[in-house]
C-alpha cells in the first residue's frame, strides 16, 4: 500500500524500467542511497519508475521517513515488516536491496547493498543498451 492507503502491484508497471528499491529507516545505507535515488528520479523519471518498499513494522516510521527523506517516488508498505510476503517473496535480509526490472517485468539485476554511484551506472548502461 501507499501513503495514501491505495494498493500497488508491479503488473500495474508493465512497460516501464523498474529500479525497485527495499529499505528500511535509520539504515545507514539505505539513507546514503537516497541521494542517489533523488538523482536519478530528477534525471530519468521518463525512463525509469523508482518504487520504494519498506521493511519497516511501523506505520509511523515508515511515514516519517517518506517526509523526511521528501521522497517524490512512490513508496509502499505492507505493515509486516520483515516477515511480510513481499520481502520474503524477493529474498530481502538485507538493506538495502535493489532489482532492476525490464519492461516485460523480468528481473534483470539485483543488487545487494549500496556503494556511491553504483545505481546511476547501472541505469545508465541499462538505458544505452
Amino acid at each position: 500500500f501507499d501513503n495514501m492507503g491505495i494498493q500497488h502491484k508491479l503488473s500495474d508497471f508493465k512497460g516501464n524500467f523498474i529500479l525497485l528499491d527495499f529499505t528500511k529507516e535509520f539504515c545507514e545505507p539505505c539513507e546514503k542511497a537516497i541521494k542517489e535515488l533523488k538523482i536519478i528520479n530528477q534525471n530519468y523519471s521518463h525512463e525509469i519508475k523508482i518504487i520504494s518498499f519498506s521493511g519497516e513494522k511501523s506505520q509511523a516510521f515508515w511515514k516519517k521517513g517518506i517526509v523526511r527523506n521528501a521522497i517524490q517516488w512512490l513508496s509502499l508498505w505492507d505493515g509486516n515488516g520483515a516477515t511480510g510476503k513481499t520481502l520474503m517473496k524477493y529474498d530481502v535480509r538485507g538493506f538495502p536491496k535493489f532489482f532492476l526490472i525490464n519492461k516485460d517485468g523480468k528481473i534483470i539485476e539485483i543488487i545487494d547493498g549500496y556503494s556511491e554511484g553504483i545505481l546511476e551506472n547501472k541505469i545508465e548502461k541499462l538505458l544505452k543498451d
